[in-house]
């Protein structure tokens, strides 16, 4: 888990550079700031959006790692 993180940042990184140069070729430098405050928006509602999907989900109890019985027995 570690590593996707770590990845998902690397790429975030590598791509604010990519945006901030688009922007800056088709708008006005007065505009990165608003712009990266839209992007630091939506990063916010997606992180909210994954927590109420966290938070609603009934986890199944495992005892010790230990894969589940079944209900039938042979």
């Amino acid at each position: 888990m570690i590593a996707l993180n770590a990845a998902a940042i690397y790429v975030g990184v590598s791509l604010s550079g990519a945006l901030g140069a688009v922007v800056l070729h088709v708008l006005d430098p007065g505009f990165l700031g608003p712009v990266g405050a839209v992007l630091i928006l939506a990063g916010l509602v997606a992180a909210e959006l994954a927590n109420r999907l966290i938070v609603g989900r009934n986890p199944t109890p495992v005892v010790s790692g230990a894969a589940p019985e079944s209900s039938q027995r042979t």
